[in-house]
């Protein structure tokens, strides 16, 4: 894929699979945080990850504040777009190492909501500097 138009392709497909990978993560710390499911943000974040988390967690139940059927998804999901984007450049790669690539895109985009939630937090003081929300 030496020409630009492959290269804006890989860019497209993985941003995509990130930006799936940040909803599902949101949905992971919406539950472990306990946050109101009836909230219409909560609403259209579960209704975007169900057709993937779903059928998995009728098998993996959530245990406690950790929903392990969102993890084990968003897990997969990341291996699977690493090794698509990997099979379009050299090959498919080594299975230990897709599953470590695979658990730092998922710490990553942990890390990245919590980073953006604490610059929205201090914008946020800011403007609303008495709010507790």
């Amino acid at each position: 894929m030496g020409n630009s138009l492959g290269s804006a392709g890989l860019m497209l497909v993985n941003s995509l699979i990130n930006i799936y990978l940040f909803i599902l993560m949101l949905r992971f710390l919406l539950h472990a945080s306990h946050a109101d499911y009836y909230n219409p943000i909560s609403q259209a974040i579960v209704k975007a990850t169900s057709p993937l988390v779903a059928p998995l967690q009728r098998i993996l139940r959530p245990a406690g504040p950790i929903d392990i059927a969102t993890l084990v998804v968003a897990l997969l999901f990341k291996m699977a777009g690493i090794a698509l984007i990997c099979m379009v450049i050299f090959g498919f790669p080594p299975i230990g190492l897709l599953a470590v690539a695979a658990l730092a895109g998922v710490v990553n985009a942990i890390l990245k909501i919590y980073f953006f939630a604490m610059i929205i937090m201090i914008i946020l003081s800011w403007v609303a500097p008495q709010s507790g929300h």
